[in-house]
C-alpha cells in the first residue's frame, strides 16, 4: 500500500540549466492491524524522477520519464522491470473528474532543513466502480506542504506539470489492478502539488457503500504516513535512471 504515496513526476528537458534534487523519508501503512514500515526516496533530474521504495523487505523503484512518456517499474529481488506509457486516458477513465477535495491551514507548521512545511487538513471524495458495485472512498487526515517550492528552479517545471489539469502519472504495480485508494490518493497528491511540494502526510481512507467489497474495506481500515527526512541538491548520475544491466524488461 505505501506504493501509493506520492506517485508523481515531472516534465522534460528546459533550455536552461535545472539542479539535481533528491528526498529522502519514511512511510508507515496500518492495515487490517498489521504495521508495515519502510524507506523512501526520490530522485529529479532534468525530465527524468526516480523514486526508490522498501515494502516488507523488498525493494522497487520506478523511473519515469517525461521526454519518452513512460514508467518503468522494477522489482529489484526478482530482477525483472515493467514498462508501461504514461497516459492522460489513465486519468479520465477513473472518473477522478468527480473528485471533492479541500485542504485547510491548521496554523502549525515544521521544518525540513530550509523548508518551511505547513500543515494542513485533507478531505477528499471520490465514487469508484468497484467490480459491479458503487461506492464512495474518502481520504482523510493531514498534510504538511512548503507553499514556496515552486519558486525552486529544480522543482518548478515539476510543480508546473502537477498543476495540468490532463495529466495522470499512475501508480503503477507489477501485474496488479489499481486499488481505489490508489487512485483517490494519486488525484489528491497532484492536487497537493499544486500547492506546494509535500513534506509529509498522515491520512486514513473510509468507504461508504452498502456491496460486500466496501463491506470488507470498512472492517479492514488503513491509514498511510509519509515523512521525508532530508534533502539534498547533490548531482545524480545519468545512470540511475537506467534499468539495471540483466533485468527482464516487459513493454506493456
Amino acid at each position: 500500500m505505501n506504493r501509493l504515496l506520492l506517485a508523481i513526476c515531472m516534465v522534460g528537458v528546459t533550455h536552461t540549466a535545472m539542479a539535481d534534487f533528491t528526498l529522502s523519508g519514511r512511510s508507515t501503512v496500518m492495515t487490517m492491524g498489521m504495521n508495515q514500515t519502510g524507506r523512501e526516496a526520490l530522485m529529479i533530474k532534468d525530465h527524468q524522477m526516480r523514486r526508490d521504495l522498501n515494502e516488507r523487505g523488498r525493494n522497487y523503484s520506478y523511473l519515469y520519464d517525461i521526454k519518452r512518456k513512460e514508467v518503468a517499474v522494477i522489482d529489484h529481488l526478482m530482477r525483472t522491470a515493467e514498462v508501461r506509457a504514461l497516459t492522460a486516458r489513465s486519468r479520465s477513465s477513473d472518473g477522478n473528474n468527480s473528485m471533492s477535495f479541500n485542504i485547510k491551514p491548521t496554523g502549525r507548521n515544521t521544518a525540513l532543513g530550509d523548508w518551511h512545511c505547513e500543515e494542513f487538513e485533507l478531505a477528499a471524495s471520490m465514487p469508484i466502480e468497484w467490480g459491479t458495485e458503487k461506492a464512495t472512498i474518502h481520504l482523510e487526515g493531514q498534510v504538511w506542504l512548503d507553499r514556496k517550492a515552486s519558486e525552486r528552479k529544480e522543482l518548478a517545471p515539476f510543480i508546473q506539470t502537477i498543476e495540468n489539469e490532463d495529466f495522470f502519472a499512475g501508480t503503477a504495480s507489477n501485474n496488479s489492478p489499481t486499488s481505489p485508494q490508489v487512485r483517490i490518493f494519486n488525484e489528491a497528491a497532484r492536487k497537493m502539488l499544486s500547492k506546494g511540494m509535500v513534506c509529509a502526510t498522515q491520512i486514513s481512507f473510509k468507504f461508504e457503500g452498502a456491496g460486500p467489497m466496501a463491506d470488507l474495506a470498512r472492517r479492514s481500515q488503513t491509514r498511510a504516513g509519509m515523512a521525508y527526512e532530508a534533502h539534498s541538491d547533490a548531482a545524480i548520475s545519468e545512470a540511475t535512471f537506467a534499468i539495471p544491466a540483466g533485468y527482464r524488461v516487459d513493454r506493456r
